[in-house]
Protein backbone atom coordinates (compact mmCIF):
# COMPACT_ATOMS: atom_id res chain seq x y z
CA UNK A 1 0.00 0.00 0.00
CA UNK A 2 1.22 3.56 -0.76
CA UNK A 3 1.21 6.15 2.02
CA UNK A 4 1.91 9.75 1.50
CA UNK A 5 3.75 10.78 5.12
CA UNK A 6 4.76 14.28 5.49
CA UNK A 7 7.82 15.09 7.45
CA UNK A 8 7.52 17.68 10.54
CA UNK A 9 10.48 17.72 11.70
CA UNK A 10 11.95 19.75 9.04
CA UNK A 11 9.25 22.44 8.70
CA UNK A 12 9.94 22.74 12.94
CA UNK A 13 13.60 22.91 11.96
CA UNK A 14 13.21 25.31 9.93
CA UNK A 15 10.72 27.57 11.99
CA UNK A 16 12.80 27.35 14.85
CA UNK A 17 15.71 29.04 12.64
CA UNK A 18 13.69 31.97 11.54
CA UNK A 19 12.83 32.34 15.01
CA UNK A 20 16.63 32.66 16.13
CA UNK A 21 17.20 35.10 13.50
CA UNK A 22 14.61 37.55 14.20
CA UNK A 23 15.34 37.14 17.94
CA UNK A 24 19.29 37.92 17.07
CA UNK A 25 18.54 41.05 14.98
CA UNK A 26 16.23 42.50 18.00
CA UNK A 27 19.28 41.60 20.21
CA UNK A 28 21.33 43.97 18.65
CA UNK A 29 18.40 46.99 19.09
CA UNK A 30 17.18 46.38 22.63
CA UNK A 31 20.82 46.38 24.19
CA UNK A 32 21.89 49.30 22.38
CA UNK A 33 19.44 51.47 23.42
CA UNK A 34 19.53 49.70 27.13
CA UNK A 35 23.43 50.66 27.02
CA UNK A 36 23.14 54.15 25.74
CA UNK A 37 23.02 57.01 28.29
CA UNK A 38 22.35 61.10 27.78
CA UNK A 39 25.66 63.04 27.55
CA UNK A 40 26.79 66.73 27.48
CA UNK A 41 30.45 67.49 27.22
CA UNK A 42 32.72 70.84 26.31
CA UNK A 43 35.62 72.35 25.54
CA UNK A 44 36.91 75.93 25.98
CA UNK A 45 38.66 77.70 23.53
CA UNK A 46 40.15 81.14 24.75
CA UNK A 47 39.39 84.05 21.82
CA UNK A 48 41.04 87.43 22.32
CA UNK A 49 40.27 87.59 25.97
CA UNK A 50 37.41 85.86 26.05
CA UNK A 51 36.06 82.35 26.77
CA UNK A 52 34.27 80.27 24.14
CA UNK A 53 33.07 76.76 25.62
CA UNK A 54 31.41 74.44 22.66
CA UNK A 55 28.72 71.94 24.06
CA UNK A 56 27.42 69.06 22.63
CA UNK A 57 24.16 67.72 24.20
CA UNK A 58 24.17 64.02 22.48
CA UNK A 59 20.37 61.83 22.88
CA UNK A 60 20.82 58.55 24.30
CA UNK A 61 17.01 58.06 23.61
CA UNK A 62 15.34 56.80 20.42
CA UNK A 63 12.96 59.72 20.26
CA UNK A 64 13.33 63.46 20.48
CA UNK A 65 13.74 65.41 23.55
CA UNK A 66 13.07 68.81 24.30
CA UNK A 67 15.47 70.98 26.28
CA UNK A 68 13.34 72.75 29.34
CA UNK A 69 16.14 74.05 31.29
CA UNK A 70 19.42 75.42 30.57
CA UNK A 71 21.61 76.95 33.42
CA UNK A 72 25.20 78.55 32.53
CA UNK A 73 27.73 79.45 35.26
CA UNK A 74 29.39 81.91 35.75
CA UNK A 75 26.75 84.25 36.04
CA UNK A 76 27.82 86.61 33.49
CA UNK A 77 28.06 83.71 30.57
CA UNK A 78 25.81 84.19 27.62
CA UNK A 79 24.56 80.86 25.19
CA UNK A 80 24.10 80.59 21.95
CA UNK A 81 22.08 77.85 19.60
CA UNK A 82 21.04 76.18 22.99
CA UNK A 83 18.17 76.97 25.02
CA UNK A 84 14.68 75.59 26.85
CA UNK A 85 12.58 74.69 23.79
CA UNK A 86 15.26 73.74 21.64
CA UNK A 87 14.39 70.30 20.31
CA UNK A 88 17.23 67.35 20.82
CA UNK A 89 16.69 65.49 17.60
CA UNK A 90 15.43 61.54 17.75
CA UNK A 91 17.69 58.70 18.03
CA UNK A 92 20.50 57.62 19.45
CA UNK A 93 23.46 59.58 18.77
CA UNK A 94 21.78 62.66 17.68
CA UNK A 95 22.83 65.40 19.18
CA UNK A 96 22.64 69.56 19.15
CA UNK A 97 25.34 71.82 20.09
CA UNK A 98 25.53 75.57 21.88
CA UNK A 99 28.15 77.70 22.59
CA UNK A 100 29.14 79.29 26.00
CA UNK A 101 31.00 82.75 26.39
CA UNK A 102 31.92 84.59 29.16
CA UNK A 103 34.95 86.62 29.81
CA UNK A 104 38.53 85.59 30.52
CA UNK A 105 41.11 86.95 32.76
CA UNK A 106 43.61 84.48 35.18
CA UNK A 107 42.83 81.44 37.01
CA UNK A 108 39.04 81.93 37.01
CA UNK A 109 37.04 79.15 38.12
CA UNK A 110 35.20 76.29 36.08
CA UNK A 111 32.47 77.03 33.30
CA UNK A 112 29.74 74.73 34.17
CA UNK A 113 26.27 74.11 32.39
CA UNK A 114 23.21 72.46 33.31
CA UNK A 115 20.34 71.06 30.88
CA UNK A 116 17.51 69.37 31.75
CA UNK A 117 15.92 67.59 28.87
CA UNK A 118 12.46 65.71 28.92
CA UNK A 119 10.93 62.45 26.12
CA UNK A 120 7.32 61.63 25.66
CA UNK A 121 6.71 58.72 25.13
CA UNK A 122 2.79 57.20 25.01
CA UNK A 123 3.26 56.00 28.83
CA UNK A 124 4.33 59.38 29.93
CA UNK A 125 7.35 61.40 30.51
CA UNK A 126 10.83 61.13 31.66
CA UNK A 127 13.23 64.09 32.38
CA UNK A 128 16.85 64.16 32.83
CA UNK A 129 19.19 66.95 33.96
CA UNK A 130 22.80 66.96 32.96
CA UNK A 131 25.73 69.13 34.20
CA UNK A 132 29.16 69.84 32.32
CA UNK A 133 31.97 71.56 33.77
CA UNK A 134 35.27 72.72 31.47
CA UNK A 135 38.25 73.86 33.36
CA UNK A 136 39.11 77.31 33.03
CA UNK A 137 42.15 77.80 35.10
CA UNK A 138 44.68 78.94 32.40
CA UNK A 139 45.19 82.60 31.70
CA UNK A 140 43.01 83.74 28.96
CA UNK A 141 44.26 87.76 28.37
CA UNK A 142 43.49 89.85 24.82
CA UNK A 143 46.24 89.11 22.20
CA UNK A 144 48.77 91.36 20.98
CA UNK A 145 48.18 91.75 17.45
CA UNK A 146 51.61 91.64 16.53
CA UNK A 147 51.52 88.01 17.46
CA UNK A 148 50.14 85.05 15.08
CA UNK A 149 46.12 84.23 15.25
CA UNK A 150 43.89 82.26 13.97
CA UNK A 151 40.08 82.73 13.05
CA UNK A 152 37.24 79.95 12.34
CA UNK A 153 34.30 80.79 10.77
CA UNK A 154 31.57 78.33 9.74
CA UNK A 155 29.74 78.75 6.80
CA UNK A 156 25.86 77.85 6.30
CA UNK A 157 27.19 75.10 3.62
CA UNK A 158 28.56 72.86 5.48
CA UNK A 159 32.03 75.03 5.12
CA UNK A 160 35.08 75.80 7.66
CA UNK A 161 37.06 78.76 7.15
CA UNK A 162 40.52 78.82 8.83
CA UNK A 163 42.09 81.42 8.62
CA UNK A 164 45.92 81.65 9.57
CA UNK A 165 46.93 85.40 10.29
CA UNK A 166 50.74 86.58 11.30
CA UNK A 167 50.34 89.83 12.85
CA UNK A 168 52.21 92.05 10.95
CA UNK A 169 54.75 94.00 13.22
CA UNK A 170 57.41 91.63 13.35
CA UNK A 171 59.50 90.25 10.42
CA UNK A 172 59.07 86.84 11.08
CA UNK A 173 57.14 83.72 9.71
CA UNK A 174 54.53 82.17 10.74
CA UNK A 175 54.43 78.27 10.52
CA UNK A 176 51.25 76.78 11.28
CA UNK A 177 50.40 73.30 11.45
CA UNK A 178 46.90 72.31 10.86
CA UNK A 179 45.25 69.11 12.16
CA UNK A 180 41.59 67.51 12.69
CA UNK A 181 39.77 64.94 14.33
CA UNK A 182 39.64 63.30 10.71
CA UNK A 183 42.88 61.97 9.75
CA UNK A 184 42.66 62.70 6.12
CA UNK A 185 42.58 66.30 6.76
CA UNK A 186 46.26 68.05 7.91
CA UNK A 187 47.94 71.28 6.63
CA UNK A 188 51.50 73.14 7.40
CA UNK A 189 51.59 77.02 6.13
CA UNK A 190 54.19 79.52 6.03
CA UNK A 191 52.22 83.05 6.41
CA UNK A 192 54.98 86.29 5.76
CA UNK A 193 54.34 89.53 7.96
CA UNK A 194 51.34 91.01 7.84
CA UNK A 195 49.57 88.38 5.45
CA UNK A 196 47.01 85.63 6.21
CA UNK A 197 45.77 82.38 4.16
CA UNK A 198 42.40 80.73 4.73
CA UNK A 199 41.78 77.03 4.54
CA UNK A 200 38.71 75.72 3.82
CA UNK A 201 37.44 72.01 5.38
CA UNK A 202 34.25 70.46 5.51
CA UNK A 203 32.55 69.98 8.03
CA UNK A 204 33.04 66.03 8.19
CA UNK A 205 36.96 67.33 9.65
CA UNK A 206 35.78 67.39 13.36
CA UNK A 207 37.93 69.29 15.99
CA UNK A 208 40.44 71.22 13.96
CA UNK A 209 43.18 72.07 16.29
CA UNK A 210 45.89 74.50 15.30
CA UNK A 211 49.68 75.17 16.39
CA UNK A 212 51.88 78.23 15.49
CA UNK A 213 55.31 76.60 16.15
CA UNK A 214 57.21 80.23 16.06
CA UNK A 215 55.80 80.21 19.67
CA UNK A 216 54.66 76.66 20.83
CA UNK A 217 52.13 78.30 23.76
CA UNK A 218 49.51 79.14 20.75
CA UNK A 219 47.09 76.49 20.26
CA UNK A 220 43.80 77.32 18.55
CA UNK A 221 40.79 74.77 18.36
CA UNK A 222 37.48 74.95 16.83
CA UNK A 223 35.71 73.16 14.79
CA UNK A 224 32.09 73.81 12.42
CA UNK A 225 28.58 74.51 14.04
CA UNK A 226 25.57 75.17 11.83
CA UNK A 227 24.92 79.23 11.86
CA UNK A 228 21.78 81.01 13.42
CA UNK A 229 21.08 82.78 10.39
CA UNK A 230 21.38 79.85 7.97
CA UNK A 231 17.15 79.82 7.69
CA UNK A 232 15.18 76.30 7.63
CA UNK A 233 16.89 74.31 4.61
CA UNK A 234 20.08 76.13 4.42
CA UNK A 235 20.99 79.66 3.45
CA UNK A 236 24.11 81.28 1.27
CA UNK A 237 27.04 79.84 1.23
CA UNK A 238 28.39 83.67 2.31
CA UNK A 239 26.01 83.45 5.55
CA UNK A 240 28.14 82.44 8.45
CA UNK A 241 29.59 82.66 12.28
CA UNK A 242 32.88 82.66 14.30
CA UNK A 243 33.83 79.48 15.49
CA UNK A 244 31.56 76.48 16.73
CA UNK A 245 30.90 73.22 17.22
CA UNK A 246 30.07 69.30 15.50
CA UNK A 247 26.36 69.01 13.67
CA UNK A 248 24.25 66.87 15.27
CA UNK A 249 25.97 63.10 14.16
CA UNK A 250 22.78 60.20 13.94
CA UNK A 251 23.94 56.82 15.36
CA UNK A 252 22.68 53.42 14.70
CA UNK A 253 19.37 53.38 12.71
CA UNK A 254 16.35 51.21 14.57
CA UNK A 255 14.41 51.68 11.55
CA UNK A 256 17.03 49.44 9.83
CA UNK A 257 17.79 46.94 12.08
CA UNK A 258 13.84 46.10 12.46
CA UNK A 259 13.79 46.08 8.67
CA UNK A 260 15.89 43.04 8.77
CA UNK A 261 14.72 41.62 11.17
CA UNK A 262 11.35 41.26 9.11
CA UNK A 263 13.31 40.17 6.10
CA UNK A 264 14.59 37.42 8.82
CA UNK A 265 11.25 36.30 8.99
CA UNK A 266 9.96 36.21 5.48
CA UNK A 267 13.11 33.91 4.96
CA UNK A 268 12.20 31.67 7.57
CA UNK A 269 8.52 31.54 6.12
CA UNK A 270 10.04 30.40 3.06
CA UNK A 271 11.91 27.72 3.78
CA UNK A 272 8.82 26.11 5.65
CA UNK A 273 6.91 26.17 2.81
CA UNK A 274 9.80 24.93 0.46
CA UNK A 275 10.26 22.06 3.02
CA UNK A 276 6.99 20.87 3.37
CA UNK A 277 6.82 20.55 -0.82
CA UNK A 278 9.70 18.91 -1.00
CA UNK A 279 9.85 16.60 2.50
CA UNK A 280 7.09 13.97 0.98
CA UNK A 281 8.28 10.96 0.58
CA UNK A 282 6.81 7.25 -0.65
CA UNK A 283 6.62 4.09 1.67
CA UNK A 284 5.16 1.06 0.94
Amino acid sequence: MTRLIRSSRRPLAALGAAIAAVVAVLAGVVPAHAASETTLRGFAVCESGQWSIFWTLTNGEDVAGTVTKVKPTPPDSRMYDLAAGTVLPAGVGSSLTGIQKTRGGVGRANARLTVEVSWKRDNGVTTRQLTGSVDLRQDCLPRDPALPNVTFTSRCDRILLITLANGGQTNNMAYFVVTADNPKYTAQKFVGPGKSFVISWPADAGRVTVKETSESRFVWRGRWTRPGNCGGAGGSPGDGAHDGEALPVTGPAVGVLLTGATLSLAVGVALILLTRRRRVRLTD
